[in-house]
Order: C-alpha cells, then sequence, then structure tokens
C-alpha cells in the first residue's frame, strides 16, 4: 500500500492537486484510489481506523477544487435551478 499511495501523491503533487492532470493522470489516480480501497479492510485494519480520525486535508480531487470547497457547496445550496 505504501508505494500505491507514493505513486498517488506523486500524482497529486505534480498536478497540483489534480487540477492540471491530464486525462492520463487521472486515469492513473483513479486506478491508485480503487487498488487502496479493495486492498482496505476495517475487520483487519482497526488500528488504521482509530489513526484516521482528526483533521484531514485533501490532496487531490478529480474535479476543479473551487467546486469541492465548502464555500462553493454553500453557494450552490441556495440555487433554485441548475442554471443558477
Amino acid at each position: 500500500n505504501t508505494s500505491i499511495l507514493n505513486s498517488l501523491l506523486r500524482i497529486a503533487a505534480s498536478t497540483d492537486r489534480g487540477q492540471y492532470a491530464k486525462p492520463s493522470q487521472k486515469d492513473a489516480a483513479s486506478e491508485l484510489v480503487s487498488s487502496l480501497e479493495s486492498n482496505y479492510s476495517p475487520e483487519t485494519n482497526q488500528s488504521s481506523l482509530q489513526s484516521s480520525i482528526g483533521t484531514w486535508e485533501l490532496l487531490y480531487s478529480n474535479t476543479q477544487l473551487f467546486r469541492s470547497s465548502p464555500f462553493f457547496l454553500a453557494g450552490r445550496s441556495t440555487c433554485q435551478t441548475p442554471e443558477q
């Protein structure tokens, strides 16, 4: 898992958290995330579950970062129609 995580972090760092990722980099990041998800087992990883409690920082996003911010989401919730 460490090598998968390091590969994902390299993509995140080299693409400004995914903002400037090329399609091939986005595909690679998605595959790496899928690999991490498939390797995770909550039954055998209770200690990592406890260590995940706390403050997190978004390191990679497959959408524009401003669209995933709380400010954008709050503003969007006031819209009546998709066009707004």
